[in-house]
């Protein structure tokens, strides 16, 4: 079954008073507004060339894929752009491997505790949450921190956020410079959709700096 994944970003929304300024007229109907507001990110599909799994995003297909960047601060103070750029491309064949790059301004500025599994310790992460039947009430999240450290949580109007939920997934990180990197392989198994031939999911990216909190 051809598999063709376009991702809705949620993350970056500008705010419903940019949009008077960039000189829209009149009232704004709330459906035109969602529209107008909502960002979309079109998986990248891997042809012939397999990605290795090594921290590194240095295989064509990374540099190809389209770009999410452009983040939104939401804590401690929500609506500002990122200080730090964050980059992220998603690809995906017999399974979903997402590249992130954290550009930070020196190594001291990551920390990076290795913890035990599905707890963040004083540490930097980023993870990746999939609304995968696009009905804004169930969902996975899947984060890594610089050290590895893997954490997973499944979402549900019944359980809430349960971290208890862990699946079978694979990640690798890098410092690189400045900068840390994330790369992560998540199979189809992990996770639950439609067996529409097009899917369109929910997406949320997430940066966590801990040093700026």
């Amino acid at each position: 079954m051809f598999l063709r994944v376009l991702l809705l970003l949620l993350i970056s929304l500008p705010s419903l008073p940019a949009l008077a300024q960039s000189g829209t007229q009149g009232p704004v109907p709330a459906q035109a507004a969602v529209n107008i507001n909502r960002r979309q990110l079109e998986a990248t599909r891997l042809s012939t060339e397999a990605v290795k799994l090594d921290g590194n995003l240095d295989e064509p297909a990374w540099r190809e894929a389209q770009i999410a960047t452009g983040f939104i601060q939401n804590s401690p103070n929500p609506g500002p752009r990122e200080t730090h750029p964050t980059e992220v491309r998603i690809l995906y064949d017999a399974a979903l491997y997402v590249g992130a790059i954290m550009h930070d301004v020196s190594l001291d500025s990551i920390p990076r505790e290795l913890t035990q599994r599905d707890n963040f310790g004083n540490s930097d992460f980023f993870g990746i949450l999939l609304d995968t039947y696009h009905d804004k009430l169930n969902g996975y999240g899947f984060f890594v921190t610089p050290a590895g450290v893997q954490l997973d949580a499944r979402y549900s109007p019944a359980g809430g956020e349960d971290w208890a939920w862990n699946a079978v997934w694979e990640s690798r990180t890098a410092l690189q410079g400045t900068d840390w990197v994330a790369e992560m392989r998540i199979p189809y198994s992990a996770i639950r959709f439609s067996s529409q031939a097009e899917q369109v999911w929910g997406l949320q990216l997430m940066r966590n700096r801990r040093s700026t909190r």
